[in-house]
């Protein structure tokens, strides 16, 4: 596995979608997955990586797979 390749906000996702964070990570990946805009952005200000990182895969249907292909390797 290439995790070494994923940037900050990647590896941020890809351990929340695998159940990897402990309490604290697992508690912010939750908030983020579920804050409106206005506390995205509230957010955002303590964890720019990872809000931008959220908002990509909610918003950006390929992230996702983008993120599992840097992981797996070029397919």
């Amino acid at each position: 596995m290439e995790l070494h390749k994923l940037s900050k906000g990647e590896r941020f996702i890809y351990d929340w979608q695998y159940r990897m964070h402990g309490s604290f990570d697992t508690a912010l990946a939750e908030a983020l997955s579920i804050a409106d805009g206005n506390n995205l952005k509230r957010l955002s200000k303590g964890f720019p990586e990872y809000a931008e990182a959220m908002k990509s895969f909610h918003n950006d249907e390929n992230w996702w797979f983008n993120v599992l292909d840097t992981v797996d390797g070029a397919l």
